[in-house]
């Protein structure tokens, strides 16, 4: 994390990456870790649950207020 990287030289392979794609079922009951990252002001809010039985099971939940959505893309992409 903050730490400058490559657009070239990727940590995954672009297979790597797609091969990760698809919905990962958590059951009731189970027991999972929770990690939090609270936004400061122009970032996203995430929250990251991952299986405590196979680390390899994570689902990330992403979020930032809404009227903050078109100003941010508008920075971040251009109008």
């Amino acid at each position: 994390m903050n730490q400058r990287y490559s657009q070239t030289a990727t940590l995954l392979s672009r297979a790597d990456w797609f091969a990760c794609a698809g919905d990962v079922v958590f059951h009731d009951g189970e027991k999972v870790y929770l990690g939090l990252d609270l936004s400061s002001t122009e970032d996203l809010t995430a929250l990251v649950m991952v299986s405590a039985d196979d680390g390899s099971r994570v689902r990330p939940f992403f979020w930032k207020p809404e009227d903050r959505l078109l100003d941010d893309s508008s920075r971040d992409f251009g109008s």
